[in-house]
């Protein structure tokens, strides 16, 4: 096993505590009490982590959910401060036992680790646990990428267990248990945040039931209900809730039922005939996007434990209407920023909500991990945050912590052979083109942050990578026996290889040689460079089967194998306009340009078209626009294709363009990012020098505009401009020394700029 240069904890492993009982069943909940008393008041720090979730009170106030994800080989702690005062306290924590592997987890052994420390010593800690008899293993998942759902019996759970004054006298000492885990380190994330949010009470009415009994399917009894009950007696009340964008969030309800009434809370992305469906598209698994509680009688809260991905939201209250009361709602959104720093406004007010749209998406899918989406996975692939959501946090947010551990976490879950896997810590996924891409990704976030031990870290784990393909290359280019995944509806080229995967190859080749240059390893950096020019002449080879004297038959090219190509510059001079041309006239032969062009659907995700497009590879194509004198086509596509998701409704982006798909896809965010480095101008620099910007202002028939930039220091660039005639008025502010790099007549000068400047652009 390879070792990240972290600094490790191995005494760690030594406190590892679990029940008497050392390998619970699987889906079972222990609840843990710990007592400590302190001398005087003072800050105490608190490190913790887990197998799978958990959710720790001290002195009775919910404080933090954990873990943050890790691979076995490599596990975290999560490392938090706290001021308390002198005396006894009490912190109690719920642990699930998945017992499975999911997107962001591996099926590890169960166990708690739990330490305080005061200015000067560990704080003793007197623990003791239980099995939370209440909570019932159903035997129903979320989904096969996902964990159990909640199901869960309040009359049988130990009540207020987690407050200060509860007697766990009859509760037993934990035992030391031994896990197969690497060294521990502390994790480098902020707290994942709880946001409270007041939904909007939508509609409610009665119910009545259609289908099945207690242990039916809950999904189709959750969805056959009747929730107009003309024909039937009514059995219950249900109310449905809007949350405004589709998030990873927790209920938090207060009602007054009658004892062991039945409430189930089902989330969706969309309402499906008008309702919540409870269960998730194309997720190749069945599926239970809902949780169910019986709960005591009187006033309670019920909140789960779990979230659960979704926009829409329905309680139904098995119990008659005369007997319920909601006195009280709210949901707690799950995500790991809680204010952006980063803006954007101009003159066009349709182009200023796509791009904060973008951000909304990138908020809704964040976690302890930049996930590609809340609902469906929760997982981190590695080509959804490059090269689209890297960019939109760095244009965002000042904490660009969740990309940089992406990129850590990918290394760690690398493959015997050194493939980077396309999703990690939890399942596999080999996928070639992500495995280059990540290589890229290294490079553009040394280059957005301006941090570069990245390098340093990942340099073995980015050699091995890359060296991994070496085993499939062949005479005619790479043949690897895993998923092809260029973009969804993607069709590869006739032949042995497929050309986009070796462009793929080529530019990963290229990124591994600038690599090791910037480490200084000339003889490192030629190889990787003499390889990428042995897979260019393999390309060119394919390409040049389409060209005559007339030039490229792009068509036959196709769209995707063209923009990959004209990206990675393998087009002469005199070809790419003509190959612009060819890229443009098909995105506007496709849907939603074209409404009777193909669509991709869920009831076929491997289905293929050449007359396709995704917002996806968008993060591929637009640039080339903005690079080429056809920005303004690039913002009217924006507006005529995103604008279409807004014109469905849509608060965060669609997966592709087609509603049948996820509602909530980072990945799909490219105007957000494109928008503040082109129709703002700055684009990140920070390999040549932190806080360096090429100033790139490419703003089409944009009047004016302005936004903020954020620094890693924490403050903010702001800018501002506005069209005068033949020229523009560029006004830049800011708290700390920047530069900006200004390319104009062919030459290029630096600009140091400490407090303001202004600037006229031709």
């Amino acid at each position: 096993m390879l070792v990240f240069p972290y600094q490790t904890d191995s005494a760690i492993s030594n406190f590892l505590m679990w029940i008497n009982d050392a390998s619970a069943p699987v889906d079972t909940y222990v609840g843990f009490r710990g007592t400590f008393n302190l001398q005087e008041a003072t800050e105490v720090d608190i490190r913790m982590s887990g197998a799978s979730t958990y959710t720790v009170w001290i002195d009775g106030v919910e404080y933090l959910q954990g873990p943050d994800r890790y691979h076995p080989n490599y596990p975290e702690y999560q490392k938090r401060r706290l001021k308390l005062e002198k005396g006894t306290h009490v912190v109690a924590v719920q642990v699930h036992n998945a017992g499975i592997e999911v997107r962001y987890h591996k099926d590890i052994k169960p166990f708690l680790y739990f330490k305080i420390y005061d200015t000067q010593r560990e704080v003793p800690v007197n623990w003791k646990a239980d099995y939370l008899t209440g909570y019932i293993s159903s035997g129903r998942r979320i989904n096969g990428n996902l964990g159990w759902i909640e199901w869960c019996d309040l009359n049988l759970v130990q009540r207020d267990w987690h407050q200060p004054g509860y007697d766990d006298s009859k509760w037993q000492p934990v035992v030391l248990v031994k896990r197969e885990l690497g060294q521990f380190s502390a994790s480098r994330l902020d707290a994942v945040k709880n946001i409270t949010i007041k939904p909007d009470l939508v509609a409610q009415g009665e119910l009545a039931e259609i289908y099945g009994v207690f242990n039916d399917l809950p999904g189709s009894t959750f969805y056959t209900r009747d929730l107009d009950s003309r024909n039937y007696p009514a059995e219950g009340v249900w109310y449905r809730f809007d949350l405004g964008k589709v998030m990873l969030s927790r209920a938090k309800l207060k009602v007054d039922v009658p004892q062991g009434t039945i409430i189930e809370i089902g989330h969706s992305e969309y309402l499906l005939n008008g309702r919540v469906s409870p269960w998730i598209a194309n997720s190749g698994s069945d599926t239970y996007n809902l949780h169910r509680f019986f709960a005591r009688g009187g006033v309670q809260e019920i909140c789960p434990v779990i979230p659960l991905g979704g926009r829409f939201v329905e309680v139904h209250i098995k119990a008659p209407g005369s007997k319920v009361r909601l006195l009280d709602y709210s949901f707690i959104q799950r995500a790991y920023w809680n204010s952006q720093q980063g803006s954007f406004a101009s003159s066009d007010t349709l182009l200023n909500t796509i791009w904060q749209v973008g951000v909304e998406t990138v908020h809704s899918c964040s976690d302890d991990a930049l996930t590609d989406n809340p609902t469906r996975e929760r997982g981190q692939w590695v080509g959804d945050y490059i090269p689209t959501g890297m960019r939109i946090v760095n244009a965002a947010y000042r904490d660009n912590s969740l990309i940089r551990r992406a990129l850590v976490q990918a290394a760690q879950s690398a493959f015997e052979d050194g493939m980077i896997q396309a999703q990690s810590p939890g399942h596999a996924s080999y996928i070639p083109s992500f495995s280059m891409t990540w290589t890229l990704g290294c490079l553009d976030f040394w280059k957005m942050t301006g941090d570069k031990s990245i390098l340093n870290e990942l340099h073995t784990f980015a050699r091995r990578n890359m060296d991994s393909f070496e085993q499939f290359w062949t005479e005619d280019g790479l043949i690897t026996p895993y998923w092809n995944f260029i973009d969804w509806g993607y069709a590869p080229n006739t032949g042995p290889s497929d050309m986009a995967l070796n462009i793929f190859y080529l530019e990963g080749l290229r990124a591994m040689s600038k690599w090791e240059l910037a480490l200084n390893d000339k003889v490192m950096s030629e190889k990787y460079s003499n390889k990428a020019n042995q897979v260019e002449q393999t390309i060119a080879k394919y390409l040049n089967k389409y060209r005559s004297s007339k030039g490229y038959e792009y068509d036959s090219i196709g769209y995707n194998r063209t923009v990959l190509a004209l990206h990675a510059g393998l087009f002469s001079k005199e070809h790419i306009r003509p190959a612009i041309e060819a890229i443009k006239k098909h995105i506007l032969n496709c849907f939603p340009n074209n409404p009777e062009a193909p669509r991709l659907r869920t009831s076929n995700p491997d289905f293929s078209s050449n007359q396709l497009i995704t917002p996806y590879f968008a993060g591929f194509a637009f640039p080339l626009f903005f690079e080429n004198g056809e920005e303004q086509f690039a913002i009217d596509q924006f507006k005529s294709c995103w604008g279409w998701g807004l014109n469905q409704g849509l608060t965060t982006w669609m997966e592709v363009f087609d509603l049948r798909w996820s509602h909530s896809h980072y990945w799909s965010g490219t105007p957000t990012w494109l928008l503040t480095y082109y129709a703002l101008g700055l684009q990140p620099v920070f390999n040549e020098k932190v806080n360096r910007f090429v100033l790139s202002l490419k703003p089409g028939k944009l009047e004016h505009a302005e936004g903020k930039f954020p620094l890693p220091s924490g403050n903010v660039v702001e800018v501002k401009w506005i069209k005068a005639g033949a020229r523009i008025d560029y006004e830049i502010n800011t708290k700390e020394p920047i530069e900006l790099q200004v390319n104009q007549s062919g030459k290029t000068k630096i600009i140091r700029i400490n407090k303001s400047r202004k600037v006229q652009l031709f």
